[in-house]
């Protein structure tokens, strides 16, 4: 398994365990942080997994 795909299954765990604070401490990217900061990216995640729920499946499709 290649590195990106480990950090998204990686990132899909952490986030239906909500743990917010790992993601962003330890998974985001640079650029994101600098998007959004920890007081407002924590918060956020969190009120994307109470609207939205977990993570349940998804799929990698070449596009054509």
């Amino acid at each position: 398994m290649n590195i990106a795909k480990e950090k998204v299954q990686e990132f899909h765990v952490k986030y239906n365990e909500k743990e917010f604070d790992v993601i962003y401490d330890t998974i985001l990217s640079k650029e994101f942080k600098e998007s959004m900061n920890r007081d407002n990216g924590v918060p956020f995640m969190s009120n994307v997994y109470d609207i939205f729920g977990g993570y349940q499946n998804s799929e990698l499709k070449k596009l054509t």
